[in-house]
């Protein structure tokens, strides 16, 4: 990938959790490109706020833990994208997250 690719383009398809255009624009599976945009996230918002990922790195924190309880990750993002703003526990936001996504099954 990181021959065949701007490192902007994969930065922003990782912010963006944006499996889908990894694996259309670098011809990975759908899989790998779930697992690189897993594995980059928080570091790609670690970098891109200047070390500091805290909103980020809670809702990314409750998309690893969906997906490593089953859900895909769109479900699992669809899921943080409905939670409520605000201040909250990461514990909180998640069994938010659970219940949100176990209704779309």
């Amino acid at each position: 990938i990181m021959n065949a690719v701007d490192i902007k383009s994969l930065e922003g398809a990782v912010a963006r959790s944006d499996a889908g255009a990894l694996s259309k624009s670098f011809g990975i599976g759908k899989k790998t490109a779930e697992k690189i945009v897993l594995e980059l996230r928080e570091k790609v918002a670690t970098v891109s706020t200047g070390g500091k990922a805290a909103e980020q790195g809670s809702d990314a924190e409750v998309v690893d833990v969906l997906v490593g309880l089953g859900y895909t990750l769109r479900e699992a993002r669809d899921a943080v994208h409905a939670l409520p703003k605000g201040p909250s526990t990461t514990e909180a936001r998640i069994r938010e997250a659970i219940r949100l996504a176990s209704r779309t099954r």
